[in-house]
């Protein structure tokens, strides 16, 4: 070719427009190359990086004097990408000599064929060094302000902070939001109209309301920065290829330093087993691991070195118990661990794992495989699995009550639902060698049958409500609700008496319900069995269970039906009178 003057169109993305440039400067290092950009924004801070021009016009601007004052030979069409028709139709009729130019630098003629092509579809394939040069090519500096969602680990950010320095101009100012700063969130929002806003995509879970914020904000920019360190102008284009390929070939989130807090819901031998995984290669050698453990295993994860910290639980006053969960959510953990067996213990740290607020919780299963809790694994955690280790010994007696359940530690709460011979009777059979005979019995009764069962050899502890004090029996309720019972027993033999304790029944905490029969047979209470509730022989009203619901359902219905029926009451007699009328009316 002996073209030495070419005008280079921008029909295509910024990074291929530059790197064909490039290449026709290393390529052709006499020749005189000019420029026509869509666009004068912001163009000027990448022709101080790439000074790849003799003289530089703008389609919006100068486009009507490019056929007077256009010096040059030929115009040459990178043809890299489809659409920029507008630009390609301007340039094409300046009836020059027209070639088009792939990624190696090399020219061909171009035809109205292939220009017609190009509207659809790209001409080439890009290249691997193209590729290179793309991961590498900067994006714009952002406007005066910003808003910076920090949706990522702090040590992350601070790992991508020099291209955040070349991102963010000097002169700008920066909105930072941070996890939990919900107040800052409304108050910025409200003052400012940010121009861009930086959005951390690093693959981490969790987070997931700070990166949608910018989007709901309608900010006029959004740049996305990756685990990778990559960053991109958000478009639907290009947003949509990023979560695509998250789709097809996933993430490997970045090794992070987060702060984990494991909570006791397993012996000492599971949960030491568990934080010696967290330490691991595999998971977070560099993390921060703070213990929420019983007071009596304290002296077991002292010698620990994977726990940084450790807190107990043990305090019996309602200040105690406060000024723990403070100091719990002062931690603000990023990763909360608990181990879910699938059985019945630990129920009060176990509520403390769901309640804790943190992005992401870590579950390990009775064979010490974790995984994250999530809607789709949320039926995992009550599989009943065998446990991979044994049951830690009791080194020594403890003056605190263990949680772990066993037939002399038993708690049996009898609620009297029958007259008290049957009661006794029910308590008898309780106590036998089949259903539980080393187990602590408590009864809850009247004031007038006090004497009876506390006269009992079986009857640990008697709990006493009086109808004429209400007071007394709410605090009676209260202290028999602390007592922790692990099974709540009851007779329904079928007779509408006693429904109040009946109600009970069905509201105290407890694990397991033992339901005894007008002829003292007992089952545990289940979803399969429920329906022995209500015996089949007798049907009536006189039912207890049915005499319950309906009462229930009674009084809701007279609620809701209350104003149809006034205003139908009211329109009777309206009509009524208005019949009156007439017929008064008429026979005058």
């Amino acid at each position: 070719m002996n073209k030495s003057h070419v005008l280079l169109v921008q029909c295509c993305h910024l990074s291929q427009f530059f790197y064909v440039a490039k290449t026709l400067r290393e390529r052709n290092p006499e020749y005189k190359v000019d420029a026509l950009f869509c666009t004068s924004s912001q163009i000027d801070a990448y022709l101080e990086d790439f000074p790849y021009f003799s003289q530089v016009y703008f389609y919006q601007h100068n486009s009507r004097a490019l056929g007077d004052g256009l010096d040059v030979e030929a115009i040459v069409f990178p043809l890299l990408n489809r659409g920029y028709w507008q630009i390609k139709k301007v340039a094409f009729d300046l009836s020059l000599t027209n070639l088009e130019v792939d990624y190696e630098g090399a020219f061909r003629p171009l035809s109205v064929r292939r220009l017609y092509l190009s509207r659809v579809r790209p001409l080439y394939s890009p290249t691997d060094s193209f590729v290179a040069y793309h991961q590498d090519f900067p994006i714009l500096p952002l406007g005066k302000r910003i808003l910076l969602m920090e949706s990522c680990h702090s040590t992350v950010l601070r790992q991508y902070q020099d291209k955040l320095d070349a991102l963010i101009p000097t002169d700008s100012e920066v909105t930072h939001i941070r996890k939990g700063s919900v107040k800052e969130i409304r108050r910025d929002v409200r003052i400012n109209h940010f121009e861009s806003a930086i959005v951390f995509f690093s693959g981490e879970p969790g987070f997931s309301v700070m990166r949608l914020l910018p989007f709901l904000l309608f900010v006029p920019r959004i740049v996305v920065v990756t685990e990778t360190g990559k960053t991109f102008d958000v478009n639907t284009r290009s947003l949509c290829r990023f979560l695509l390929e998250r789709i097809r070939r996933g993430v490997l989130p970045p090794q992070s330093s987060p702060r984990i807090l494991v909570v006791q819901t397993e012996t000492v031998p599971h949960v030491q087993h568990i934080i010696g995984q967290l330490r691991g290669v595999k998971l977070f050698p560099r993390s921060e691991i703070t213990l929420f453990c019983r007071q009596m295993d304290r002296s077991h994860f002292e010698l620990d070195c994977h726990v940084d910290r450790i807190l107990t639980y043990g305090g019996a006053g309602i200040w105690d118990n406060f000024r723990l969960w403070r100091q719990i959510r002062k931690l603000d953990p990023d990763i909360v661990c608990a181990i879910f067996s699938g059985r019945p213990y630990f129920r009060k740290s176990k509520l403390i794992f769901f309640i804790l607020p943190t992005r992401r919780r870590m579950v390990f299963n009775a064979q010490l495989d974790h995984y994250n809790l999530k809607f789709r694994t949320f039926s995992r955690i009550f599989r009943s699995e065998p446990l991979l280790l044994e049951p830690e010994p009791s080194p020594e007696p403890s003056p605190e009550p263990s949680p772990e359940p066993s037939d002399s530690s038993s708690h049996v709460l009898m609620l009297q639902t029958e007259d008290p011979v049957k009661t006794a009777k029910a308590i008898k059979v309780l106590t036998s060698e089949k259903v539980a005979p080393r187990a602590r019995i408590s009864i809850f009764c009247s004031a007038k049958e006090q004497g009876a069962f506390a006269s009992l050899p079986q009857v640990n502890q008697v709990f006493v409500y009086d109808p004429q004090n209400p007071i007394t029996s709410l605090t009676t309720f209260w202290n028999m609700a602390r007592s922790g019972p692990d099974v709540v027993a009851g007779i329904f033999s079928g007779r509408p008496i006693f429904w109040k304790q009946k109600v009970l029944f069905f509201l105290l905490p407890a694990r397991n319900r033992l339901v005894f029969n007008n002829q003292c047979d007992c089952f545990f209470l289940n979803w399969r069995n429920v329906h022995l509730l209500l015996p089949v022989r007798n049907v009536r009203f006189d039912n207890s269970i049915l005499f319950i619901i309906l009462f229930f359902f009674r009084r809701v219905a007279k609620i809701l039906l209350f104003f149809p029926r006034f205003a139908f009451l009211l329109m009777w007699v309206v009509s009524m009178n208005l019949k009156r009328v007439m017929s008064t009316t008429t026979g005058k």
